[in-house]
């Protein structure tokens, strides 16, 4: 059947044919046919139409599914960008498909996000699109930004920032900006990014001790013990942060400078791919290689929930609602903790 995820507690629509089908969002799911379908009520189960568009040419698995990114925005839409197969943006019952002949830059999607401003911004191979207004605003080569290269994206509200393995890009409604190595960066080659506060950007290099601040155009280096490989980086609710390091460890950076390095516990997988700051408990969640799913508070892991799927792997992203639900999301789909 078809689980619906709120509002309110989850509810499951069974299918007429009995196949199994996957919530994408609203009142959208994939059924397993691949097609993107709308659902009408209990009785009515999924209803075939016009809205269905074909996600994938044969039977989507778990691992396709995981494939394409799935994005919903403040007006309630919902992005899908498919391996391969360009974009999909469902809005009200409106389905509108882009690929290279609408103007997007590439139709591999590699991922999506949606700024304070509200504007969707759409990774390809081949470059960054804009969303907004309707209206497909294109950043390549061109522009300044190297192709498929990215590796973070955020949004200080004015401007977006890029990091890459060819340096750090801000881009504005009239500019592209690049910042590298010769602009007093550790490296061209970037890792991650964190923002600390509306145009101060932490910025994590793939190289020893390569960790440093931009702010209004300048950088500045910070001598925090880091590895060359940053994974995640989280706040910690006193104007400092958390860094998962691979070769260092666990990383607390402190407002004054001071650091404290915890060693991963090699026991349970390697370095964090994904962490997220817990305000309610002032702590952060660690989620780590095999799925498993941890606490830390205190200098010390104070839970461990072991993920019991075997297909439940490499998590991706990690955050924490306003309620304390932790959701946790990897390359089999999405997973909830609730009341720890």
């Amino acid at each position: 059947g078809l689980w619906r995820w709120g509002p309110g507690l989850p509810k499951l629509f069974a299918d007429r044919g009995g196949a199994a089908a996957h919530s994408l969002g609203g009142n959208l799911g994939l059924d397993a046919n691949g097609t993107l379908a709308e659902v009408t009520g209990a009785k009515n189960g999924m209803r075939s139409g016009k809205e269905q568009i074909p996600i994938a040419a044969s039977n989507v698995s778990l691992t396709q599914l995981a494939e394409c990114h799935f994005l919903t925005d403040r007006e309630g839409g919902l992005w899908i960008g498919r391996k391969g197969q360009g974009l999909i943006h469902s809005l009200h019952g409106r389905i509108d498909t882009y690929g290279i002949k609408e103007g997007l830059s590439g139709d591999l999607i590699k991922d999506l996000f949606e700024d304070r401003e509200g504007n969707i911004w759409v990774v390809t191979v081949n470059g960054l699109d804009r969303f907004r207004r309707q209206a497909i605003s294109i950043v390549t080569a061109r522009q300044g930004l190297s192709p498929d290269s990215i590796r973070s994206v955020l949004s200080d509200g004015h401007s977006l920032w890029v990091a890459s393995v060819n340096g750090l890009y801000r881009v504005t409604d009239t500019s592209v900006e690049q910042f590298g190595k010769k602009s007093g960066l550790p490296s061209n080659d970037l890792r991650s990014l964190y923002l600390a506060a509306p145009g101060k950007v932490l910025v994590a290099s793939g190289r020893q001790n390569g960790l440093a601040w931009m702010q209004n155009g300048h950088v500045t280096t910070l001598p925090a013990p880091s590895g060359e490989n940053t994974f995640a980086i989280a706040a910690d609710g006193s104007s400092g942060f958390w860094l998962s390091n691979r070769e260092s460890g666990l990383i607390h950076v402190q407002k004054s400078g001071k650091a404290e390095v915890f060693p991963w516990d090699l026991a349970h997988g390697g370095a964090a791919t994904a962490m997220a700051f817990d305000s309610h408990r002032n702590g952060v969640w660690l989620a780590r290689p095999r799925g498993d799913l941890e606490f830390f508070e205190r200098g010390a892991v104070r839970e461990r929930y072991l993920n019991g799927h075997e297909n439940f792997q490499n998590p991706r992203n990690l955050s924490v609602s306003e309620d304390g639900t932790v959701w946790l999301s990897s390359n089999a789909g999405i997973t909830r903790l609730r009341g720890g």
